[in-house]
């Protein structure tokens, strides 16, 4: 039996990029020269989406976390649905919150035991398939006809080699999001056959993933 899939309802081996407020302009980061994402990384610098840190790098090669992921998609796709939150880790104060705001729909908080949105810690690579893979259904309003989870499970068994697939539960989101990922071309998985879903995704990958999206 099909399920039926759309965006209200419901994304590399490939940061974010900022624990400090939105840059007015491109700064002069110490850490990007010949680095391999360094024209990205400028161009959203100069867009007054991302910032560094005091120190004056941007730390590409470090990994995001989650409080730093819901900033960036926030301000890279001008989120602007204001959603209501209570979690017991989050600091009204703190530098992300208003952006979580606008963010929280879209990151994934079901895969902790412990209540709460863990902001400091990094997005896993199965986090970070799932936020895009809501966000490119939120803005295209595409509807995806998924197959089974029978169909899904297997699908995503063929593909990936993770263990987390090979014994994991077929109805587990992980399974669902994987599949979506893939399909939709916004994560590929890693050329040894992995998709290593507990790995972090570094504040590099992340921009790249999000210019490819908005190139589409």
């Amino acid at each position: 039996m099909k399920r039926f899939l759309s965006l209200t309802a419901l994304v590399l081996c490939l940061s974010i990029l900022t624990s400090s407020p939105i840059a007015a302009a491109s700064p002069a980061f110490t850490d990007i020269s010949e680095h391999w994402a360094e024209s990205t990384i400028e161009r959203f610098a100069d867009a007054g989406i991302i910032s560094g840190f005091p120190d004056g790098s941007f730390r590409p090669n470090q990994n995001v976390t989650r409080a730093e992921l819901a900033a960036i998609i926030t301000r890279a796709f001008d989120l602007s649905e204001e959603v209501s939150f209570e979690f017991p880790d989050v600091d009204p104060e703190a530098w992300y919150y208003e952006d979580l705001k606008f963010a929280v729909r879209f990151v994934p908080t079901h895969q902790f035991a412990v209540p709460g949105f863990h902001p400091n810690i990094s997005a896993h690579r199965s986090d970070v398939a799932a936020t895009f893979v809501l966000i490119k259904l939120y803005i295209t309003g595409l509807a995806i006809d998924m197959p089974t989870y029978e169909e899904i499970g297997q699908q995503v068994r063929d593909t990936f080699r993770d263990i987390d697939y090979q014994v994991g539960y077929i109805g587990n989101p992980l399974f669902r999001f994987t599949w979506l990922a893939h399909h939709l071309g916004i994560m590929e998985g890693c050329p040894d056959g992995y998709f290593r879903p507990a790995w972090g995704v570094t504040r590099a990958e992340v921009l790249t993933i999000i210019d490819r999206m908005l190139s589409e």
